[in-house]
């Protein structure tokens, strides 16, 4: 978020958030997931994760292949929820991690 200067456009966007209107709600997730999602991903950042992927890569004699998920956002939905039927999974081939 830093590193893209993001934090001054996603207060733009969730700053005069009116949490009792869903749709405004939904509206500005969007744009806050849509700001987050098309952002570069820092360089360095990339560079660690190929390293541990390496690194969990070799310690397996066999072919490996990576879901990454993250639930966040589903323990703060205001109904129940399988964390996977709201989160996107991303699967990262094993010649290319990204």
């Amino acid at each position: 978020m830093t590193e893209n200067n993001l934090w001054d456009e996603l207060h733009q966007i969730l700053d005069p958030l009116d949490e009792s209107d869903m749709a405004d709600l939904a509206n500005r997730g969007n744009q806050a997931r849509t700001l987050i999602f098309n952002a570069p991903f820092p360089p360095q950042m990339e560079a660690e994760i190929l390293k541990a992927y390496a690194l969990l890569k070799s310690e397996f004699p066999d072919e490996i292949s990576l879901a990454i998920r993250s639930s966040a956002t589903a323990e703060d939905l205001p109904t129940p929820a399988l964390p996977a039927s709201k989160i996107p999974i991303s699967m990262l081939p094993v010649n290319k991690p990204f």
